[in-house]
C-alpha cells in the first residue's frame, strides 16, 4: 500500500478483507451483514525521537470551499442510521519508538441488516500537539479516506433541503449568502451543479453564480453566494437550482433580509475591493508574464528527466 510520507513520519493502510478490489490507497469497503473485519493504520516514525500520535475518525463532509474535509470533528447527526463511530473501534493514541514503525489495529462490526447507502468518513493521523506558554504546535497531519459502501446497490433516492440561509459577515472585501444545504440520505452525489441568482422586491437581478460541488452523504453544507452588486436595505430572494446528471434537480426558492448597516458596509466593502482589485491584477499580469518565460525555459531542461508516474487520489 502506498503511504502518504511527506514530513517526519508516514501512513498508510493496512486493507481488511471486504475491501474493494483495484482500491488500494485509501478504504473502500463492502458492507457484509452480520460480520466484523480487521483494519488498520500503519504509523512509521522516521525521527530518532519517541513519538506519540493520534488517530480520530471523522465524518466526511463537504465544507463551504466544496473541497470534502475529512478531518471535520463535529460529532455526526443524532439521526443518522449508521454512525462510523458506533460502527468502527480504533485506539486513539498510539507510541512509536524512533526509526519504527507501528501497526495500530481496529475492527469494523457490520450491522445485521442490508444496506443500501453509502457511509463516508476519515481517519484523521497527527503528532500530538505539545501545550506551549506561546500556544500549541503545529505539525503535518494525514487523512485516510474510510467508504463503506452498502452490499445492496440500489441507492435511496435522494432528498435535498434548505434549511437556513443566513448573511455572513464580511470576509477579505466581500460579504455571502450563506444557504444550509442538507444532503439527507446515505448517497453519495458527485459532481452536483449549483445556479444560483438573488433577486429584489422588483425582480432585477442583482448577483448570479454558479459552480460544482461533491456532496458527502448525510451531512449539512454551507453554500455560500458571494456578493458582489450594490445592495439597498430590504428584503431579496435567492433562486438556486442544484442539479445531478442521473438522480435529479432540486429547486429552492430563498429570503433574506439586509438592513441599512449591513447594506452600507456591504457596498462600502465592494467599492474598495473592486479599485484595490484592479491594481492588483496590473501587478499580477506583470508577475505572471515573467514567471511564465521562466517556466518555459525550465521545461526544455526538465523534458528528458520526467516520467509517467500517476499520482492516483
Amino acid at each position: 500500500m502506498r503511504a502518504e510520507q511527506v514530513g517526519e513520519y508516514a501512513v498508510s493502510p493496512l486493507l481488511p478483507a471486504y475491501q474493494t478490489e483495484g482500491v488500494e490507497h485509501f478504504f473502500d469497503i463492502r458492507w457484509t451483514p452480520k460480520q466484523t473485519a480487521e483494519f488498520g493504520v500503519r504509523i512509521t516514525n522516521k525521527t530518532n525521537v519517541k513519538t506519540t500520535y493520534t488517530l480520530q475518525l471523522n465524518k466526511a463532509r463537504t465544507n463551504r470551499n466544496g473541497v470534502i474535509d475529512y478531518a471535520d470533528s463535529r460529532p455526526e447527526a443524532a439521526q443518522t442510521r449508521y454512525k462510523l463511530t458506533d460502527l468502527i473501534k480504533l485506539p486513539e493514541t498510539v507510541v512509536v519508538e524512533g526509526k519504527s514503525s507501528v501497526a495500530v489495529m481496529g475492527k469494523i462490526s457490520f450491522g445485521a441488516a442490508d444496506f443500501n447507502g453509502i457511509l463516508m468518513g476519515g481517519i484523521h493521523v497527527a503528532k500530538q500537539a505539545e501545550t506551549r506558554s506561546e500556544g500549541i504546535s503545529h505539525s503535518v497531519s494525514y487523512n485516510l479516506p474510510l467508504i463503506i459502501r452498502g452490499n445492496d446497490d440500489h441507492r435511496p433516492v435522494p432528498q435535498l433541503a434548505v434549511t437556513d440561509v443566513t448573511v455572513t459577515p464580511l470576509k477579505n472585501n466581500r460579504g455571502s449568502v450563506d444557504l444550509t444545504l442538507v444532503n439527507q440520505d446515505a448517497n453519495f452525489l458527485k459532481e452536483v451543479t449549483f445556479a444560483a441568482v438573488i433577486k429584489n422586491k422588483q425582480g432585477d437581478r442583482m448577483d448570479s453564480q454558479t459552480s460544482q460541488w461533491d456532496l458527502t452523504p448525510e451531512t449539512a453544507m454551507q453554500y455560500p453566494i458571494k456578493l458582489n452588486g450594490r445592495y439597498r436595505p430590504g428584503r431579496y430572494q435567492v433562486d438556486l437550482t442544484v442539479t445531478h446528471r442521473t438522480k435529479g434537480e432540486w429547486q429552492f426558492n430563498e429570503t433574506f433580509e439586509l438592513t441599512a448597516a449591513a447594506a452600507n458596509q456591504l457596498n462600502q466593502k465592494t467599492t474598495g475591493s473592486a479599485n484595490s482589485w484592479i491594481s492588483v491584477m496590473l501587478a499580477g499580469v506583470i508577475l505572471l508574464a515573467y514567471f511564465i518565460s521562466k517556466y518555459v525555459r525550465r521545461q526544455y531542461d526538465k523534458q528528458g528527466r520526467r516520467n509517467d508516474t500517476n499520482i492516483n487520489p
